[in-house]
């Protein structure tokens, strides 16, 4: 076995370095890639050309492009349409303009021409990227959203699913923490891992697929300067392209490739600072040992801590063994951390050979103030080629590869450092910061000074605990050792697109295969201090504080690195398909018919993930007008036994009022267009293998029975410790797929000669059975408790808007500018779920919201004592005047379990964004923001939640210490007030300055500094700027994040972009 996983780990490395190597090839052979490129380039004498470039209509087209042969020369037309320029007769020029067909032509034609002809293009003819396909936005039917890789550059990160914030119309991007970096360990659900940003549509996280691969996008940290084209796919008929494990919404990534006769390099770099943004604070000693005094009169208890104390804990002093005052966020942690970006990407082609490869550089440092060095660094290599071997025949080839390294110090010491059992191993964690967190928010600024004793004769020094909190956060960041984090990442594919127009005009053949690994290795030290437990003595007749030493740790010293940690994943993925694509007059017609199938591996998961596909679309439109379309899929998934084959057909109609005759004469009316789709799409994003078959388990905690007093069959009175089969998991094998019958209408417009956008969307899904664990419906069998049966029960129906408008001009020649914006929200409601069958109505989630906040109606805070006893609260043995009143919903004259109600949303009934642009002569200016409307939070973690014995209090609690509309503060905890209910509900409303961007374009032509350089950029950006909320103190994005996880950012840095 041992053999069989070191084989495997040695091929999987031996992929990854070929396909490093082949990227760092890829970079530095670009210039004989363009060498190959020019090949077919003739030589011939140089010629002046002087033409001007103008539209049907023999009207100038100002600022056209003109790129000669491979790119080797570019230049714009003035404001007249004029160009001028000198180039060997025998090179081939591309003229080009937004909005216009581009034209080609040798150097000697345009020699003996005047004019050169743009013809306008028709509205909405750009194409839309789809899994497997490409349709015109014209004649789309869905509420697609395509983002260009160069608007994905307004956000300065590490990670590129925060580049999606506002820019991306009814895209919810949530951060939820500002962990420096990306881990693949966010895909394997272990170690306390979670979403760092979660992107989601329509309430509903998105998978991601690059180049037609699906991968996680943890796993594939990708740079902007990468991606062509993000395609935001949601409706139903494009998601069945893709089939079941698509369901929930796809990102889809296209990367650059190199195009025919354009050549360019660029260079860019940035830097700047990642600034903590909120962060919940806690109290010093001082405050401290007030507020603990006052909870202590409350309870009636006699104060603890005398004036003098407090004096002294006013020194702040963090060494003091009578009296420490031990601030450790401030001790520990940086508030400003850098950040640092650089790369150099390179394109161009001809008709022969077209290639793009591209190196870039990240990195960003972690929030330690102390200890071992702790940053992230990353490098991304990437290269696509495209070589035509025939006629027919166009060969493609890519690779995308990183290597990330993130240098942390361990924080905490197990003896079962090298395990991977979460449960053994305690201190194993993704990032070590939520337990950095966890300590110094928990453990009051008075507890123990940072050291016991630190003499210089000591060998170690001694630091202190105490008998409660027996981790001392400085210890553990600066003694626990540290590590080093390695992910090496490869993805290849390989291709082949045929022509087939031979057989047929229009038939296309695409096959090709990819192969994607990660692999994750950490290896450091585990190392311990030396603790000890200041107990207070008298010596000679003083007081003393005498080290006694703590149990908890002592020295422990590895003097070579090992092993902490590993995860791997690898997926195989292949695809065939065909397309059909022509016009026969007012008439055209399109299809697809594709196969897929995909393997993927991954640590923890003991069977391969396997799913297969067909798919097959049509389309036809009848005189650019009337759009019929349809897309069936068959999706084959391996996590069920029975029901394994899922038949997801879906189709819709659309039509472009602007082109009838009646409205072409409409004033003010450049396009418009109805459009309506709907479908059954099967969802396999959230099933598990094995649900439908029975599981069993043989260990010494399972079921006990038989006719010993302790109810087994073996072993003694006196031990239960014997092993046992037993089932695990109930099997159910009639269990099936989630079905969604989704559809989605809407408008797509625009006004007043193409100034105005609009697009309006509403939407409707119905999801029929996502497979649920049930313990109400239906009875345990067998007394079986431990294994729940699976099955297709819940119902909800879900419905939504989304509205994008965006409005362009400009004012004479000098300046443009644009302004979009776009709102969406979605409401749901349960039709059946598993549940009691309750007697009270209000106590059934039918009815009411999938996100509903459920908890105890709150009626105010009790005036007297003798109010109290009206209505016993089952919580506490007694209250008093001040403390939450509940409603009793039932009339059963207490209060408990059974008077629990819906008493809020978490779901934001409105999601906007807006951004606008600016450009005046060389300048520019980009502004963006998001905010949600309409939602309840809940003020229920630690920062709301604490006070009570001698545990830490916030800074929230510090400031509502004596308010008399505020439960009171009490050295026993009072368990009635910290129930949820609407008392503790808040508007969740906020507006969040996303990005803010103020630029420089270098008129380089125009001051004539070098033909070398076509472009030069300076830069100033700033992201997540300010936020606007009624919340304070944390942050309503994330209400944990700077408690139990990273803060979020705020960042600023400067940049330059050149490109030759």
């Amino acid at each position: 076995m041992f053999d069989t996983m070191k084989q495997h780990k040695i091929k999987v490395a031996a992929v990854r370095l070929a396909v490093f190597l082949l990227g760092v090839a890829a970079i530095f052979l670009s210039g004989g890639l363009q060498a190959l490129a020019q090949s077919g380039k003739g030589s011939g004498k140089n010629v002046n050309v002087s033409v001007r470039i103008v539209d049907e209509d023999g009207n100038a087209v100002p600022f056209a492009e003109v790129s000669v042969g491979e790119g080797t020369l570019r230049e714009s037309a003035d404001a007249d349409g004029r160009v001028r320029f000198t180039a060997d007769a025998r090179d081939r020029v591309t003229v080009s303009c937004e909005g216009y067909s581009s034209v080609e032509a040798l150097v000697e034609a345009l020699a003996d021409s005047d004019t050169v002809t743009l013809l306008g293009k028709e509205l909405y003819e750009d194409v839309i990227p789809l899994p497997y396909m490409e349709l015109a936005r014209r004649h789309s039917l869905g509420n697609t959203v395509v983002i260009k890789g160069e608007d994905l550059q307004k956000w300065s990160s590490t990670d590129i699913r925060n580049a999606l914030t506002a820019i991306a119309p009814g895209v919810e991007v949530t951060e939820n923490s500002g962990s420096p970096g990306v881990t693949p360990l966010e895909n394997a659900g272990r170690y306390g891992a979670s979403w760092r940003v979660t992107p989601t549509v329509r309430g509903r996280r998105m998978i991601y697929m690059v180049d037609d691969v699906p991968v996680s996008i943890s796993e594939t940290p990708l740079d902007p300067q990468q991606i062509e084209s993000i395609t935001i796919v949601r409706d139903v008929m494009e998601k069945t392209l893709y089939g079941a494990s698509g369901a929930d919404g796809i990102v889809y990534i296209r990367t650059k490739r190199g195009k025919p006769n354009s050549r360019y390099l660029s260079v860019y770099g940035e830097g700047g600072v990642n600034i903590v943004d909120r962060m919940p604070e806690f109290v010093g000693g001082e405050d401290y040992a007030r507020l603990n005094n006052t909870a202590r009169t409350n309870s009636g208890m006699d104060p603890l801590y005398t004036q003098y104390d407090i004096e002294e804990y006013g020194k702040k002093n963090p060494l003091d063994l009578f009296h420490p005052n031990v601030d450790f966020r401030n001790m520990m942690l940086k508030n400003v951390m850098s950040y640092r970006k650089a790369g150099i990407y390179s394109g161009g082609g001809n008709d022969y050979v077209s290639y793009y490869a591209s190196l870039g550089y990240a990195g960003e440092d972690d929030i330690y103030k102390i200890g071992p060095t702790a940053d992230y660094n990353r490098v991304n290599i990437s290269a696509n080629l495209d070589v035509k071997v025939h006629k027919y025949i166009t060969a493609k080839f890519g690779i995308i590869s990183t290597m990330g390294i993130r240098r942390s110090p361990n924080y905490g010491y197990n003896s079962n450092y090298s395990s991977e059992d979460e449960s053994s191993n305690t201190t194993l964690g993704v990032t070590e910061l939520p337990d950095v967190l966890g300590d110094i928010n928990s453990i009051p600024a008075i507890a123990f000074p940072i050291y016991a004793d630190n003499s210089p004769e000591l060998e170690f020094p001694w630091y202190a605990v105490s008998s409660i909190y027996r981790q001392n956060p400085v210890a553990n960041i600066l003694e626990n050792g540290s590590y080093t984090e390695t992910v090496r990442k490869g993805l290849m594919n390989v291709g082949l697109n045929i022509d087939l127009s031979f057989i047929t005009k229009g038939l296309k053949s695409v096959t090709y295969g990819a192969y994607d690994a990660t692999n994750l290795v950490r290896i450091g030290t585990a190392e311990d201090y030396a603790a000890y437990i200041l107990t207070p003595d008298v010596e000679d007749g003083e007081k003393i504080m005498r080290p006694v030493k703590s149990g908890s740790h002592s020295v422990k010293e590895m003097p070579d690195k090992t092993r902490l940690l590993d995860y791997f994943s690898n997926r195989l993925y292949l695809v065939q398909k065909f397309s059909y694509d022509r016009k026969f007059g007012k008439h055209s017609v399109n299809a697809g018919l594709n196969y897929m199938i995909t393997k993927r591996s991954q640590k923890f998961i003991t069977e391969h993930r396997r799913e297969m596909n067909f798919g097959f679309s049509a389309g036809y439109v009848y005189d650019d007008r009337f759009i019929v379309q349809t897309a069936m899929n068959e999706h084959g998934t391996y996590s069920l036994r029975n029901n394994r084959w899922a038949f997801s057909p879906s189709a819709g109609i659309g039509w472009v009022m602007s082109n009838e005759k009646w409205m072409r004469g409409a004033t003010g009316v450049d396009f418009l267009k109805l459009r309506v789709q709907g479908g059954l799409l099967h969802c396999d994003s959230a099933t598990s293998a094995n649900r439908d078959v029975e599981n069993y388990a043989w260990n010494a905690s399972g079921q006990k029975f038989g006719p010993h007093p302790n109810n087994q069959w073996f072993g003694s009175t006196s031990s239960e410790s014997v092993n046992r089969t037993y089932i695990s998991m109930l099997g159910n094998p009639n269990l099936r797929l989630e079905r969604r019958f989704e559809m989605t209408a809407g408008v797509d417009a625009l006004f007043l000669d193409r100034r105005l956008s609009a697009s309006l969307n509403y939407w409707r899904t119905l999801s029929d059975g996502a497979p649920s664990q049930v313990t109400n419906v239906i009875p345990l069998y067998a007394g079986v408790s431990s294994g729940a049966f699976w099955m297709n029960y819940n119902k909800t129906s879900f419905q939504g808007y989304e509205i994008a408008l965006g409005w362009k001009d400009s004012v004479g020649k000098s300046f443009s500018y644009s302004i979009d914006g776009w709102a969406s929200g979605q409401f749901s409601r349960i039709l059946r779920i598993d549940e009691l069958n309750y007697s009270e109505a209000y106590r059934s989630k039918v009815g009411y919201p999938s996100t509903a906040i459920w908890g105890y109606r709150c009626l105010g805070q009790f005036a007297t004592d003798a109010e109290t006893l009206e209505i016993p609260q089952l919580f506490d043995e007694s209250l008093r005047a001040g403390d939450l009143k509940y409603q009793d919903m039932n009339g059963d004259g207490r209060i408990d379990a059974n008077d629990i109600c819906a008493i809020g949303d978490s779901n934001p009934k409105l999601v906007y964004g807006i951004s606008v642009r600016l450009k005046y002569r060389d300048f520019d200016l980009f502004l963006s923001g998001t905010g949600r409307a309409f939602c309840d939070l809940a003020l229920t973690n630690g920062y709301f939640w604490n006070g009570w014995g001698d545990g830490n209090y916030s800074k929230y609690t510090l400031e509502h210490a004596g308010d008399a509309s505020h439960p009171r503060l009490t050295y026993n905890k009072v368990n009635n007030n910290y129930q949820l209910s609407d008392w503790w509900l808040t508007d969740g409303s906020f507006f969040k300055l996303q990005a803010a961007e103020f630029g420089y374009e270098l008129p380089v032509k125009r001051l004539n500094i070098t033909r070398g350089i076509r472009g030069l950029r300076i830069y100033l950006r700033g992201n997540n700027l300010l936020t606007l909320s009624g919340v304070k103190d944390v942050d309503p994005e994330a209400l944990s994040s700077g408690l139990t996880d990273y803060p979020l950012m705020r960042t600023v840095v400067g940049g330059i972009n050149i490109t030759f």
